[in-house]
């Protein structure tokens, strides 16, 4: 099978999640606490939802970093295969993977100096996965084809399309 596969793309999930959790301990400035008052807090300000003043930018930035994990994760299950049924039971796999990915980056945050977890922030990760998935469905095998014709090609045409793709990745990024 031609590349990307089911494997590389969730090798791809795996290299976003780490990089979400990562982003979410920065600046790696630990405070000591034990696990049960962590816990404690982590119930108060998270499972419990308390209202706060939300910021637009936050939320917004919580969303993005959750979309190209419900993509790689909705690849993983859906490259080369269609149809409605498969992509139902594949976004009920996947939102409890997103949900306990949230949950984990948010209770790590107790350990961190400076972050404060949110539940906010979880509906908004899961949000984030869920326009994942839903790119996947719009553009996902298109994409995945359109990557295999490029390594596929003559070399002088593999440049064109490694460019066309920087530029698509940049202005991801830029955004």
């Amino acid at each position: 099978m031609a590349f990307p596969t089911s494997r590389s793309y969730l090798a791809l999930a795996l290299a976003f999640i780490t990089f979400a959790i990562y982003g979410s301990l920065l600046p790696f400035e630990w405070q000591a606490r034990t696990f049960e008052s962590a816990w404690e807090q982590f119930r108060h300000d998270v499972l419990v939802f308390p209202a706060r003043r939300i910021s637009r930018s936050d939320v917004l930035a919580n969303v993005l970093l959750f979309v190209p994990i419900g993509f790689a994760l909705a690849a993983t299950r859906l490259v080369d295969r269609s149809g409605w049924l498969r992509l139902v039971w594949t976004t009920l796999i996947i939102l409890p993977i997103s949900v306990a990915v949230s949950c984990t980056a948010e209770f790590l945050q107790l350990f961190a100096s400076g972050r404060f977890p949110s539940g906010l922030d979880v509906a908004a990760q899961t949000v984030g996965c869920l326009i994942g998935i839903a790119f996947w469905r719009m553009g996902g095998q298109a994409l995945t084809n359109w990557v295999r014709e490029a390594t596929a090609t003559a070399p002088q045409n593999r440049l064109a399309r490694a460019l066309a793709a920087l530029a698509a990745v940049w202005a991801f990024v830029n955004l």
